[in-house]
């Protein structure tokens, strides 16, 4: 998906940051699982 030139830069920054979060949960769970069994 391009970003449309009048999107608000502010609201992209904003979902790439969500969207690098939940990777980062979806990476760091499998271990955490591993750790607590």
């Amino acid at each position: 998906m391009e970003a449309r030139p009048t999107a608000n830069p502010a609201a992209i920054t904003e979902a790439a940051e969500i969207k690098g979060f939940i990777t980062f949960l979806l990476q760091i769970r499998p271990r955490r699982l591993c750790i607590l069994q």
